[in-house]
């Protein structure tokens, strides 16, 4: 992921309590990181981007797992148990499909 120039980035000044300032310099010293970078990450990390539907790995994870989950089902001699965990999955997946499908 690369980021925008700094002239482009939002600035925020925020207090904090001394002992987390603390916490997140020693993290930030042991990921070779500045702090600044290692509170980027962290809220990063809370707060993701939302997915898109031009999104195509995770488009293409889907179709991927939907695929191996479809022989399993065709599979000649399959147990029930089985049958529906897949077909539980699949009703996930497109569930998660139609979500990306709406953000289009």
């Amino acid at each position: 992921m690369s980021k925008p120039p700094a002239r482009e980035q939002a600035q925020v000044n925020i207090r904090m309590p001394e002992d987390l300032r603390e916490r997140i310099k020693s993290a930030a010293d042991g990921n070779n990181r500045s702090m600044n970078a290692e509170i980027v990450v962290a809220l990063e990390d809370r707060y993701p981007a939302p997915p898109t539907f031009y999104d195509t790995e995770k488009v293409h994870a889907i179709i991927a797992e939907m695929r191996e989950l479809l022989a399993i089902l065709q599979a000649p001699a399959i147990e029930a148990d089985r049958k529906q965990r897949a077909q539980n999955k699949i009703d996930q997946l497109e569930t998660e499909y139609q979500k990306l499908r709406a953000l289009k």
